[in-house]
């Protein structure tokens, strides 16, 4: 179904076999902000002001809260990634191809997700104007797809979208 990483020679268990950064990655702890993973709370984080609009600063916990109960997210670590995938498919056009053209194994849910999103009033300040319904569902799907298990963050996920999305 695409691209593969293919096996060119043995390793033992614990060997690194490849590095790359996370596109998007967030821990499932309440008390981590989800721009950096430090202990604070996202609204008083430099990196969520740099990065959000500021209406929307205060309403990000109750929003992810809200979106980790949903059918398709499930979980606040995607409600997180996924707040943050969708602003940099809105803000940087490579990275929306690069979300786009990742694999998607449950797409209907995450339309289901995504008109469940946009049907709130709270809700649907995540869905960006530039961005299309189905497009924000093509990335949830890309992210319940394609994420990986985080341990370094203390329990959370992360989306690494060339070589850690081929395995």
């Amino acid at each position: 179904k695409g691209r593969v990483v293919e096996l060119t020679r043995n390793f033992t268990a614990g060997a690194v076999i490849f590095r790359e950064r996370p596109l998007v990655a967030a821990s499932w702890k309440k008390h981590r902000c989800m721009c950096c993973g430090d202990i604070h709370n996202t609204a008083e984080c430099a990196i969520a002001h740099r990065t959000f609009p500021r209406q929307l600063l205060p309403k990000l916990a109750t929003i992810e809260a809200s979106l980790s109960e949903l059918y398709g997210i499930d979980e606040l670590d995607r409600a997180r990634t996924f707040i943050m995938a969708l602003h940099l498919a809105a803000t940087v056009p490579h990275v929306r191809e690069r979300l786009l053209s990742l694999s998607q194994a449950n797409l209907g849910k995450c339309v289901a997700c995504v008109d469940i999103i946009r049907e709130n009033d709270l809700l649907r300040q995540i869905l960006p104007s530039n961005l299309i319904t189905h497009d924000c569902a093509r990335i949830l799907s890309a992210l319940n797809t394609n994420s990986h298990e985080l341990e370094n963050l203390g329990g959370g996920s992360g989306l690494f979208p060339e070589a850690g999305a081929m395995c």
